[in-house]
């Protein structure tokens, strides 16, 4: 699941959800407490998005359909 802080407040963050943008979840921050950045995701979930840069690990399972998603995702720089 993916998402977007929209708005922080006492004890609660509220998320937009990139595959459902009209619906927010509220997440209550004492009772989640250990959240962090999502940095990387999987070449599936990155198909559609597009992103400043993208660091792309290959690997020998990756076809050319993989290939192709994993390094068309950037609009300015890609580090394989």
């Amino acid at each position: 699941m993916l998402g977007t802080v929209t708005e922080v407040s006492q004890g609660e963050l509220k998320v937009t959800l990139d595959d459902d943008p009209k619906r927010d979840l509220r997440i209550n921050t004492q009772k989640y407490q250990h959240f962090d950045h999502g940095y990387a995701v999987t070449i599936h979930k990155s198909q559609g998005a597009t992103v400043d840069k993208a660091y792309v690990l290959a690997s020998r399972s990756m076809d050319h359909h993989l290939a192709y998603v994993a390094m068309t995702r950037h609009k300015s720089d890609l580090q394989l």
